[in-house]
């Protein structure tokens, strides 16, 4: 019987690790994919291999018949390791949401950070300002440097007088109607690794770093279109940034055509 990974054998000790307190946010059921103290003890689906007598089966049935009618549980506590998590304390109502099929539950967090890994550091801090300064705590990236993007697009939105107004109204009105076009789209596909939050920050860097800014006369399922035509063109040919050349002559005079990068 296939049995989850344990925590222990996943971190490497001779690493040196910072640990960062979260808080309690909402996390992806499916990354939750191991436990801390108990992997030698549950099954994949978090279920005791050897203790399932009555009293057991009666608490983790209580449990899911309380998950099912949507009654409020306590947070979960896990440890973050990359993107994965692994629970600290909770594996019964981890079973539970997974039984379910759930898609998100409530977790507090303690994240590990490699601090000899750059990128991950950097993209921690950039997260945490985000929030600081928006007070969104729900926006998923595996790249979380790409919250960098995501802040700067916040400040320039024109509704909203305060920074965190000017966040919720640009989540609502543009981010969230945006996930929801890249996946209707071939996106997620073309890029199984990225969450389509990661997708949406790639699509803003490309126009970006093309015209200078993000066309806002067009929808973002047009944007979506260039940017999956120039996408199939190889890199350095002429016909890959045209139609993106004729929207930069047409709308935004005086600018200089680039290479759009990938």
């Amino acid at each position: 019987m296939k049995k989850i990974p344990c925590f222990s054998d996943v971190i490497d000790a001779k690493r040196n690790y910072t640990l960062i307190d979260i808080g309690t946010r909402v996390i992806e059921v499916d990354k939750i994919i191991g436990t801390v103290d108990k992997c030698r003890d549950l099954d994949a689906k978090f279920r005791y291999i050897r203790k399932r007598n009555r009293k057991e089966r009666y608490r983790r049935g209580k449990i899911f018949e309380k998950m099912q009618k949507g009654v409020y549980l306590d947070p979960i506590d896990v440890y973050q390791y990359q993107n994965a998590y692994y629970v600290l304390d909770g594996n019964r109502r981890t079973a539970a949401a997974k039984k379910l099929k759930a898609k998100y539950i409530d977790a507090n967090i303690i994240r590990y950070a490699d601090q000899e890994n750059a990128k991950e550091t950097a993209g921690i801090h950039k997260h945490q300002q985000f929030e600081l300064e928006t007070g969104v705590e729900t926006i998923i990236l595996n790249d979380e440097r790409g919250f960098d993007t995501l802040l700067n697009l916040v400040k320039q939105y024109p509704k909203g007088e305060t920074p965190r107004e000017k966040a919720l109204k640009w989540k609502s009105e543009i981010f969230l109607p945006a996930l929801g076009a890249i996946n209707d789209s071939e996106l997620p596909q073309k890029y199984p690794e990225a969450e389509p939050g990661d997708i949406f920050v790639r699509i803003i860097n490309f126009y970006q770093d093309f015209m200078g800014v993000v066309p806002d006369f067009v929808s973002f399922s047009t944007l979506i279109s260039s940017f999956m035509f120039a996408r199939r063109i190889k890199k350095g040919r002429i016909f890959r940034s045209f139609p993106l050349s004729l929207l930069a002559k047409f709308y935004l005079p005086g600018r200089e055509a680039k290479e759009p990068a990938l």
